[in-house]
């Protein structure tokens, strides 16, 4: 684990630990196929994430990170084709993540976290698509003083 510490705080206001890894994680860890990011075409840009966060944040003070699938293009939310898990990982580290059941609008998740130590973090989200498998966002920079 990095030496920076995070924490994730779930929509309810109950700040948690990650104590094991999603499926997410997991997949990432175990070196499975990861799509994206790729937005020109009409599968890239509907299951691409994008990571919407402030570019500055200052150390050990909470801030949102928006994670959200389709921004760039409606993706189906079917019984058999839809966006079952949300994930978002700092420097590599699983810090928070969800999960969506077909029929339960947008796979859209703000998740509240911080970053104890001053410097820079790279955030990725990570979208998991019930029929074309696992994508990954662009890493986005968030410098931490």
């Amino acid at each position: 684990m990095s030496t920076k510490s995070f924490l994730n705080h779930s929509l309810i206001g109950k700040a948690t630990l990650l104590e094991k890894p999603s499926p997410i994680a997991e997949a990432v860890e175990e070196g499975l196929p990861i799509f994206g990011p790729e937005t020109t075409t009409g599968v890239g840009k509907q299951h691409t994430p994008i990571v919407r966060t402030p570019q500055k944040v200052k150390a050990g003070q909470w801030f949102e990170v928006e994670v959200g699938v389709g921004y760039f293009q409606s993706h189906p939310n079917e019984p058999d084709h839809h966006i079952d898990a949300i994930s978002l990982m700092v420097d590599g580290v699983e810090v928070a993540s969800t999960k969506f059941q077909s029929g339960q609008g947008a796979p859209r998740a703000t998740f509240v976290i911080k970053i104890d130590e001053p410097g820079v973090a790279y955030l990725r989200g990570f979208g998991n698509c019930t029929l074309h498998g696992l994508w990954v966002s662009e890493p986005v920079k968030v410098e931490v003083v």
